[in-house]
């Protein structure tokens, strides 16, 4: 069959009307690629293929995935290689059919690449011969093939799965017994090589008399020739309960020549035994394969590298050629390059758990155990020999346990081994010297390791100091304020033959301070796996006066209910209590208001929020506080100011008369050129809203923007940006849930609900242009207008004509939707502009 079959099968349904295709084509079309990843995709309603009787063609989403996708399908005579258009032709006992299903996610959504984590199926009571899927990589639709062998069929359905690749290989058919052979590999990783095929390497002939599933194995690594990267293995069956163990696993022939395999075991790890060959799975029980490996002559292991069930590690996969799932392995050198032992646990119906025990750079075995979930567990002494370069077992990562500690297991728990040095000398206590911070200086950078201690490790400031005051770093010439608080971090490395204690069993003294007392909170850099020390002062506990304060509440919408909901992000204060009043004023406020009253439009409230210090701070009598973005208000002159750990602020709300809401909004803003820094402001439409902040981001979409900038990053010519002005109301006024703004023209995306403070958010793509200049986007051959001509181009570039990428002045110009490449969704952009298509003149924009 053509590859352009299916294309011509779809469009052939739009025109007759035999499924609801055109809306769900439209959809497809503008979708963007969403956050959120789809773990499912099932068809409701509809029924199997019955000889005698027309295919079914009632299948839909449910009603509770429709958020999710939209899917459209066909019914395909894979006999004949030919779609079922005829409403009347009926199923055949000799044929094998297949309903093809397009799943399109919704915005916001998005398919996995690997298409083996979705759960594909029906809701109903249906069970195909044998599915075969894959991912559309340019509109993220998940297409499958549901395939149905009839009872007096002769063939036998053989897939290709891609194995984590890209790409698609479309399901065929084999006579029963009859030979094919193995063809060239369609799919493709960014990461790693083809292999060979799970039955063999291409151009091998193999008899089929099953229907069968045929994997990609690929090789992920580009190590020299003598190194073994990748274990493959192939033969025996997955453990089912109430069969035998299968002990015919072999090593795949593409890796024959490289390692063998020595015993094959099964274990019993819930009951810890070995299995005799006459013993039989259960389904209550956990399995192990344990599989041991040696190198040949001349090959090598990598050591020391982390086996992990669906890594990303570039080396050291581990492949069943056949479809053999299994819930981890665990991978043990024997010696430090000849030879492997590996665990897979298979874990059957149990709700067992796990404890498994990982070498580190170590050789040597330690079994899995299985145990009851709940269960409590001694930890085992390190049965591991230690690295070349340690001498001693220190204690398992896990919490920096040791044999003999107790734990409970609710999951699954690996244990990896610490490992250190015999010579070493502990050290548990930190004396430093450093200048103490005065009002009006500057910090000093200088740590002074105690004279007794010099030899046993080194200090250093890591980063600046922080004002937690106003929660920012200090800026170069900034000096200490009075009534801040301030923090500060150090690092120790130890030195030669020395090592640091666990950090709960380390104490830290800071030599020649004030009287005044200084806390400290000890970290590592990760675990014991590394030695540096971190250490974290506060300075001014407790005398630290705040005199400034901020709040963020929910404000007031007309029908809304009072949220007693507040966060603040001054250091040293939470929020404990918000209250409403209905009427008047800051010193004299009127009715409370319960959780179930209403505000009301035109109505004043007043707000009242009651801050409470911690232990390291106190509130100054004349501190000042703001909530959202307003202005700094005193304590009223009518509340208790006698307790300095507590203190109680007003503010008043005057919400807008009804049917004063703004739905309208618009803004401008310079463009920047290559080079130029990030804009940060804009000039709002009119002074009913202001322009609040800006922020500029570097990756995601219009509806999901990611990788945000700090201020003072500069305009990089050819990169897209995506820009996100927050539009805050004055106080009279109030944004409309439905608002919608343009900013320089274009139609911007919101980005979120109304936030807390009355404020909203909208998105707009930002390109900047790579000559200097302003590009006019669907302005493919550079002539200054957008016309029939653009589309033509554009139409044959992405068709392949050849001649046409000369034509097209700039690729730019010719990215409609702003997502960094240029296809066919661009193309079908502007021919629906140039034909009037309603909403579509927001794609052609000048930036």
């Amino acid at each position: 069959m053509k590859r352009s079959i299916l294309c011509i099968a779809l469009a052939l349904i739009m025109l007759i009307g035999a499924v609801p295709f055109a809306a769900s084509a439209a959809e497809a079309d503008v979708a963007e690629t969403g956050s959120t990843m789809l773990t499912e995709a099932k068809l409701a309603g509809g029924r199997a293929p019955v000889v005698g009787e027309v295919p079914n063609r009632s299948f839909g989403v449910h009603t509770f995935d429709e958020k999710y996708y939209s899917a459209v399908f066909l019914w395909y005579d894979m006999t004949e290689e030919r779609v079922m258009l005829s409403s009347t032709e009926k199923i055949a006992d000799t044929k094998t059919y297949a309903l093809f299903v397009s799943f399109t996610p919704k915005s916001g959504y998005f398919f996995p690449r690997d298409v083996r984590q979705i759960d594909i199926g029906f809701y109903n009571d249906i069970h195909p011969t044998a599915i075969s899927a894959s991912l559309k990589q340019d509109t993220g639709a998940l297409n499958v093939y549901f395939i149905f062998r009839m009872s007096g069929c002769n063939s036998r359905v053989v897939t290709f799965d891609a194995n984590d690749a890209s790409g698609y290989m479309r399901p065929l058919l084999v006579n029963y017994g009859g030979q094919y052979t193995l063809p060239e590999c369609d799919f493709n990783r960014s990461d790693g090589f083809f292999s060979c095929w799970s039955a063999g390497c291409v151009g091998d002939s193999i008899c089929v008399t099953k229907d069968i599933k045929i994997k990609a194995i690929w090789t992920y690594s580009n190590i020299p020739r003598d190194n073994i990267g990748d274990l493959i293995f192939t033969g025996g069956k997955q453990p089912e309960a109430g069969a035998k163990p299968d002990y015919s696993f072999s090593v795949h022939k593409k890796h024959a020549d490289r390692y063998y395999l020595g015993r094959v075991e099964w274990w019993n790890l819930s009951d810890d035994r070995k299995m005799a060959t006459y013993d039989t799975f259960e389904a209550s029980k956990v399995y192990a394969l344990r599989l041991a490996v040696t190198a040949k002559d001349g090959y090598y292991f990598i050591s020391n590298t982390p086996f992990l069930p669906n890594s990303d590690s570039s080396v050291n996969r581990i492949e069943f050629a056949e479809d053999i799932s299994y819930a981890k392995h665990v991978v043990y050198d024997i010696s430090e390059t000849q030879d492997r032992v590996v665990y897979f646990i298979f874990k059957m119906e149990s709700s067992d758990c796990v404890l498994s025990y990982k070498t580190d750079g170590g050789t040597g075995e330690m079994r899995p155990r299985a145990y009851t979930y709940g269960a409590y567990v001694n930890l085992a002494e390190c049965g591991f020999d230690p690295p070349e370069s340690y001498q001693e077992f220190y204690s398992w990562n896990y919490k920096n346990y040791v044999p003999g500690d107790r734990v409970r297991l609710l999951s699954d728990l690996s244990l990896t081994a610490v490992w250190a040095n015999a010579n070493q000398t502990i050290v548990d206590t930190l004396n430093i010297r450093i200048t103490e911070p005065r009002v009006g200086e500057a910090p000093d950078y200088d740590v002074t390791v105690a004279m007794d201690d010099i030899e046993k490790y080194t200090a250093n400031f890591y980063g600046k100091w922080y004002d937690a005051s106003l929660t920012r770093d200090m800026a170069s010439g900034e000096t200490f304020q009075k009534n801040h608080a301030y923090s500060f971090e150090i690092s120790f490395v130890p030195k030669q033959k020395h090592r640091f204690a666990r950090p709960e069993e380390m104490t830290v003294n800071l030599l020649d301070t004030s009287s005044q007392t200084l806390s400290t909170y000890i970290t590592t850099s990760g675990d014991d796996l590394q030695s540096t020390r971190f250490v974290t002062f506060y300075y001014g506990v407790p005398s630290t006066y705040l005199n400034r304060l901020d709040a963020t509440i929910t404000a007031p919408r007309a029908g809304s209910a009072p949220s007693s909901a507040a966060r603040t992000s001054t250091a040293g204060v939470t929020v404990d209590e918000v209250k409403w009043y209905s009427g008047g004023t800051i010193s004299d406020p009127g009715s409370l208001m319960s959780g179930s009253s209403a505000f009301a439009a035109g109505g004043i409230y007043i707000a009242e929020l009651t801050f409470h210090a911690d232990i390291h701070y106190a509130i100054d009598t004349y501190a000042q506080a703001k909530i959202n973005s307003g202005s700094y208000m005193p304590i009223p002159s009518t509340v208790n100011k006698n307790d300095p750990l507590i203190r109680v602020f007003r503010f008043s709300f005057s919400l807008p008369a009804a049917g004063n809401e703004i739905k309208t909004l618009s803004a401008t803003f310079t463009v920047p050129e290559d080079g130029d820094e990030l804009p940060i402001t804009a000039a709002a439409g009119n002074t009913s809203y202001r322009i609040t902040d800006i922020g500029w981001y570097t990756e995601g979409s219009v509806t999901s923007p990611k990788a945000q900038l700090m201020p003072g990053n500069r305009a990089v010519a050819g990169k897209t940006y995506y820009a996100m002005f927050r539009f805050t109301p004055s106080s009279d006024a109030a944004i409309a849930d439905n608002a919608a703004a343009t900013i320089n023209g274009l139609t911007a995306t919101k980005n979120g609900d109304i936030r807390s403070d009355g404020s909203a958010c909208f998105v707009i793509p930002v390109t900047i242009s790579e000559n200097g200049g302003a590009i006019l986007v669907g302005d493919v051959n550079g002539d200054g207008s957008v016309n029939n001509r653009d589309a033509m181009i554009l139409d044959r570039y992405v068709a392949g004509w050849t001649g046409y990428e000369e034509k097209i002045k700039s690729m730019d110009a010719a990215d409609l939707n702003r997502d960094g490449s240029v296809n066919n969704r661009d193309a079908m952009t502007l021919d629906r502009y140039i034909a009037g298509w309603t909403g579509y003149a927001k794609y052609i924009i000048t930036v």
